[in-house]
């Protein structure tokens, strides 16, 4: 079936072309994550229509975020985001949101936003992290302190147990993924998922993880998560970076929440379609790849 898809656009392919090391690496990571997607054979297939996507430069505009100002609606934006499509695929095994406990990895502006729309839908925070260690309280975080804490990037998230000395602080950043919850939100690239903490989130009750940033989760972790019936969204799926300042600066937050449902319906269909039930992880890929053939064929 992948086969009679690729068919269609084979044509438009060129011979291999060189390119800058940059684009070199992000075309790698690509054809790298398209991996289980196909034989080994039809690689050729994906590999002459994204060289020719570089040579156009349009790979770099898809796969890349666009250099923009708006960091900060972009941000506020990616975290909604996030939690709109953990909200849907939820929804879909017809689980709801609200009332569930969430740990977030991260304490940036990301975070923040995230941590923010998950309070709004009557989440109850557990957990949050920064670069030096995590804070659990398992009467639910106080997030206005948060946001006072972390509004000098250099202050620790240990200062918050001057106001609440029952919480706990550990200085290991990776531990927020072992803090019992029910969904997890990935929003610090740098505390990574390892073997070790996609068990302690099975065995701590998680149900559903969606990345906020890409940290390069295994496929043998992914398929962990999925065999243990824990829902699982790449980065790649929930990504927003591609949209400008003057985009966002018009974008409702109900227009957010529909871009989301479209996303994780559009990510969801096509890994059924080509027999990876549910995984969203190969339908994003799928997903971006179509995305860039439109533009070839186009």
């Amino acid at each position: 079936m992948v086969k009679t898809y690729l068919d269609s656009i084979i044509n438009s392919t060129e011979s291999p072309l060189s390119y800058d090391p940059e684009v070199e690496n992000t075309y790698t990571n690509i054809i790298s994550s398209l991996a289980p997607v196909l034989e080994e054979n039809h690689q050729l297939i994906y590999k002459g229509v994204l060289e020719r996507l570089i040579e156009q430069n349009d790979l770099h505009e898809i796969f890349t975020p666009k250099a923009d100002n708006g960091f900060a609606i972009t941000h506020k934006l990616s975290g909604h985001g996030l939690v709109y499509f953990m909200q849907e695929m939820l929804a879909d095994k017809y689980i709801t949101l609200a009332g569930k406990t969430a740990i977030v990895s991260g304490s940036d502006p990301l975070a923040l936003h995230t941590m923010t729309k998950l309070h709004e839908l009557k989440v109850k925070i557990l957990g949050c992290s920064d670069d030096a260690g995590v804070i659990h309280d398992p009467y639910g975080i106080d997030l206005s302190l948060i946001k006072r804490i972390k509004s000098d990037q250099t202050t620790s998230l240990e200062h918050y147990l001057l106001s609440y000395p029952d919480a706990i602080y550990i200085k290991n950043p990776s531990v927020i993924w072992h803090i019992p919850c029910q969904i997890a939100l990935a929003c610090s690239p740098e505390i990574a998922l390892t073997n070790n903490d996609v068990i302690k989130l099975v065995e701590g009750g998680c149900i559903a993880l969606v990345e906020g940033n890409d940290l390069s989760t295994s496929s043998k972790n992914i398929q962990y998560l999925i065999n243990n019936n824990v829902l699982y969204s790449p980065f790649k799926a929930t990504d927003l970076t591609s949209i400008t300042s003057s985009e966002a600066s018009i974008l409702t937050d109900y227009k957010l929440e529909s871009i989301m449902k479209k996303t994780y319906t559009t990510c969801k269909t096509l890994a059924n379609k080509y027999g990876y039930r549910d995984h969203l992880s190969i339908g994003a890929n799928i997903a971006r790849f179509e995305q860039a053939s439109r533009l070839l064929i186009n």
